[in-house]
């Protein structure tokens, strides 16, 4: 069942970026490069709060003025005294769709994607193929800079329940 929702959630959002985006005129488009340095995740009864700098890098590459193909990648390095000491690596692609159509610097979003992850050391396990949903609002900050907070749902192989979360970055837009 996850295999078939995962399926038709990438083909869903494969469908719709080729329905709207102009790749011809993506060419001299905004892109933009974000840090997302402070996370929470609740699943299982569980609740985990993450601040790190630099956290997840995502860049965003804009199609038209309301969606983006948004490559995305994070390392999380932990070592310690009576901790599991170890690297998970994820690499993701989502595709957010901006509603309010000014190239994703403020209003609401709505952003379906995929991601891979990877375990080593004491946190070693094999490759792991998880999807979700992020929605949200990004605040201009000022010409160049924005800032974005979103509420995620991820499920998953990674995942024994779906995960709910939010996470707070900052975004700096160029040509």
């Amino acid at each position: 069942m996850k295999g078939l929702v995962r399926g038709t959630l990438a083909a869903v959002a494969l469908a719709m970026v080729a329905a709207t985006a102009d790749p011809l005129a993506a060419q001299g488009r905004q892109k933009e490069i974000r840090l997302d340095f402070l996370s929470l995740q609740t699943s299982d009864g569980d609740t985990r709060l993450d601040a790190a700098f630099p956290g997840g890098l995502a860049v965003a590459f804009y199609m038209n003025e309301s969606v983006a193909i948004e490559p995305r990648f994070a390392l999380d390095f932990q070592s310690g005294d009576g901790i599991a000491e170890g690297t998970v690596f994820s690499a993701g692609l989502f595709v957010p769709f901006y509603l309010a159509g000014d190239t994703g610097r403020s209003g609401f979003f709505l952003s379906p994607g995929i991601e891979l992850m990877k375990g080593t050391g004491d946190r070693e396990f094999d490759t792991q193929v998880n999807y979700g949903l992020d929605a949200g609002m990004k605040m201009t900050r000022n010409d160049r800079v924005s800032t974005r907070l979103a509420l995620t749902l991820r499920d998953g192989d990674s995942f024994g329940d779906p995960v709910i979360g939010a996470v707070f970055g900052i975004g700096l837009f160029w040509r």
